[in-house]
This record gives structure tokens, C-alpha cells and sequence, in this order.
């Protein structure tokens, strides 16, 4: 009788990045961007547009919420206004998602658990911090143009450009650092556990799509509304005619014309835009992974 010999248990082994199918991925997932920005771009220009309310000088009346405030400018200015700033949006964003999802990837591949595969709580969060800060690098310069155009409905991005200068596009970029951090960090992390523990099947390996999709809206929104004080504060330096030059200074007053609830302006269509945003840019960032393992492209 022959004695049955113990299996030994699977290791996980790290797969080198294939750099070809990183860039099919984030390609995949800038056009994913594209067309969810296009989508939900009325509601960020309503953002805007609430948080800057007392200090834009195009603004002929005050607005009573999103819906009223998307109403007024479609009625004043024309469907067309609602999409002001859409364009250098459309320019950067493809960047903006390469650096974001692959600074994420390359640090989470690195800080994988050797044995499972599996990326800790604390190491998602300095994953997701990692791709925050590097995406500001692209995101400062692409906010303030779209914030400058989505101000004045009758500037265009060939005027704006040939006035602006490099510190101007940069302005507000500490603030941007201080709001796209701590969104990461929680985005990123977040979505990670849920990816990890919900969406993916524990027998068979498999990612079950409408759990991702909804996984990316709800860490979208969670980090959306954590980092919208810092959203304020960073429209209000790239606005027209700026009081301060820092974040501090820009902060206090705020803080002393409002009180607390003024850094919680334009949180509603911020959290409503960027979570689907964020949710279709995944999903189609995980479909492309799978369509990748299937024609076994990592294998090249």
C-alpha cells in the first residue's frame, strides 16, 4: 500500500512587467477616461462654478445647487458652455491615467506579498500616495486650464494658452499634491481590498465585472468627498484673480468668510462625476487584463 505524499502548496511567483501590455492596458484605460470625463463634464464644470461662486467675475447670478446651476448656464450660454474646459481635459488625461494606474501598478507588483499575491492595507496605501503624487505632475497644469476656461464661457483654449506662462499652469500645485494624495491613498486602497475580497471569485480566480465596476464608483466617491476640502481650496488659487499664492493663506480665508461648511462646496456633483468616472476607467482596465491573459500576451 503505497502512502499518498503531501502536495506541496502553490507559490506565487511575480510576473515581470511587460511593458507592450502595460501600454494596451493604459491606453485602454485612457480612452475609458476620455469618454467618462465626456459624460459626466457638465456636473465637474457645476463644481467648479459652485466652489468659485462668490469670486467669479463672469458669473451674472448666483446658483441655488447642481441642478440650478447646470440650468442657468445651459440657458444663458448655451448647451455647448456646459462642456467649457473639456478640451485640455481631453488632451491630458490619457497621461494623467498612465501615470496614475502605472505608478499604482509597478509599486503594488513591488510590495506583493511573496507567498499570495496579495498587497497589504498599508502598502495599497502607499501605492495609491506613490500614483497620487506623480499624477500631479500632469493633473496641476490640466485643472487650471480647465479651470480658467469653465469660469469664463467665452474664452477658448487658443486664447488662454497664448496668455498663460509656465507658473501660471502650476499654480495651486501644492494643493493639488494635498488633495490627490489622500484621494489615492483611500481610492486605491480601497478598491483593493474590495477587488481583492469582493469582486474576485475565492475558488476560481475569476473578477466578476459589475462588482468592479461598482468596487471603483464607491472608492472613487468615498475619496472623492475625504478630498473635496482640498478640491476648494485648490479651485480657488487657480481662479481668476487669485487672493493668496498658498495653500495656508488661501485656507484661513476661506475658513473665516465661510466657516467650516465652505470647504464642502461643489462635494455633490464632485462625488457623483468622479465615482462612474473612476468606475468605467477600471472596468475597462480590467477587461483589458483579462482579454490579455486569454490571447496569453504576457506570455510574448
Amino acid at each position: 500500500m503505497t502512502t499518498p505524499q503531501a502536495t506541496a502548496p502553490a507559490v506565487y511567483t511575480k510576473k515581470p512587467i511587460n511593458y507592450k501590455v502595460f501600454g494596451i492596458k493604459v491606453g485602454c484605460a485612457g480612452v475609458a477616461g476620455v469618454i467618462g470625463a465626456s459624460l459626466t463634464f457638465p456636473l465637474d464644470r457645476a463644481k467648479t462654478l459652485l466652489q468659485l461662486a462668490d469670486k467669479n467675475p463672469f458669473a451674472a447670478t448666483k446658483y441655488t445647487g447642481v441642478l440650478n446651476c447646470i440650468a442657468v448656464e445651459r440657458r444663458t450660454n448655451g448647451f455647448a458652455s456646459l462642456y467649457k474646459g473639456l478640451k485640455p481635459n481631453l488632451m491630458l488625461i490619457i497621461f494623467e491615467k498612465a501615470l496614475k494606474l502605472g505608478v499604482n501598478d509597478f509599486v503594488r507588483n513591488r510590495l506583493a506579498d511573496d507567498k499570495t499575491g496579495k498587497v497589504s492595507i498599508p502598502h495599497g496605501c502607499l501605492a495609491g500616495g506613490t500614483a497620487g503624487l506623480a499624477q500631479s505632475i500632469v493633473t496641476t497644469p490640466m485643472e487650471y486650464l480647465k479651470v480658467q476656461m469653465q469660469l469664463d464661457s467665452k474664452l477658448s483654449l487658443g486664447q488662454l494658452l497664448k496668455r498663460v506662462r509656465l507658473s501660471d499652469v502650476y499654480r495651486g500645485y501644492t494643493a493639488t499634491i494635498a488633495r490627490d494624495i489622500p484621494f489615492s491613498v483611500i481610492f486605491f486602497a480601497l478598491y483593493g481590498v474590495l477587488e481583492q475580497d469582493w469582486a474576485t471569485n475565492s475558488v476560481t480566480g475569476e473578477v466578476e465585472l459589475w462588482k468592479v465596476l461598482l468596487s471603483g464608483a464607491g472608492a472613487a466617491s468615498v475619496g472623492a468627498f475625504v478630498s473635496t476640502p482640498m478640491d476648494v481650496v485648490k479651485s480657488n488659487l487657480q481662479g481668476t484673480n487669485p487672493r493668496h499664492t498658498t495653500m495656508g493663506a488661501e485656507a484661513r480665508a476661506l475658513y473665516s468668510e465661510g466657516g467650516a461648511k465652505v470647504f464642502l462646496r461643489g462635494w455633490l456633483p464632485r462625488c457623483v462625476s468622479i465615482g462612474p468616472l473612476f468606475g468605467v476607467t477600471l472596468l475597462s482596465y480590467v477587461v483589458q487584463k483579462e482579454l490579455v491573459d486569454k490571447l496569453k500576451l504576457d506570455e510574448e
